[in-house]
């Protein structure tokens, strides 16, 4: 057996296979990506307005998902987000979208979001998706979400979901995905996306 291991054929075989097998399974755990998300609808309706799919995302896109209820993640990760994208330079942040995907469209509705989204700054969007669209999204970015009853709360409900935001490089599979609220680490991985 040990003069099979020294044999270079069998080591380039091996080798080989290695790879492939390393290929196969690297494919397998990658979420669908984004040029899945462009066969929903061809227009998505956001705080600004109806945009054209294809031109959602932008040359570096942040996309969040949760909902405006939400008491401390949610406002917290807008607010790290946006006091990052800020540090960057003007021309930067004409180039940058943030997109804040709701998860609770029953309660989220566009005069909901507006205000909501404004107070993080101009450059995020509130996207409220219909519910065949939110589950392709959410698929795509691997995002967790339960609804949550709270029957002694005035609220009815909550939503679980993933914390984490990513940041898309143009419309490629994200570029980064974040969970950090450390306002210069998200600065940095945002500018290094325009590189």
């Amino acid at each position: 057996m040990k003069d099979l291991f020294r044999n270079p054929v069998f080591a380039l075989v091996a080798l080989v296979i290695l790879a492939v097998l390393g290929t196969a399974l690297y494919r397998i755990n990658q979420p669908p990506g984004l040029p899945e998300l462009l066969k929903g609808p061809e227009r998505v309706t956001t705080t600004a307005g109806e945009i054209p799919l294809k031109d959602l995302f932008g040359p570096v896109t942040v996309v969040f998902f949760g909902f405006t209820n939400c008491p401390d993640v949610c406002p917290t990760t807008l607010s790290v987000v946006s006091r990052a994208y800020k540090q960057l330079p003007d021309e930067q942040q004409a180039n940058l979208r943030v997109l804040f995907v709701t998860l609770d469209p029953e309660r989220d509705t566009l005069e909901a979001m507006k205000p909501y989204v404004d107070f993080f700054g101009d450059r995020v969007q509130g996207v409220v998706l219909p519910p065949e669209h939110l589950s392709r999204w959410v698929k795509t970015f691997r995002i967790f979400y339960e609804k949550v009853d709270l029957p002694d709360s005035e609220m009815g409900y909550t939503i679980n979901h993933t914390a984490a935001f990513f940041i898309v490089r143009d419309g490629q599979w994200p570029a980064s995905v974040m969970t950090s609220h450390d306002v210069p680490a998200v600065t940095q991985a945002l500018a290094r996306a325009f590189e």
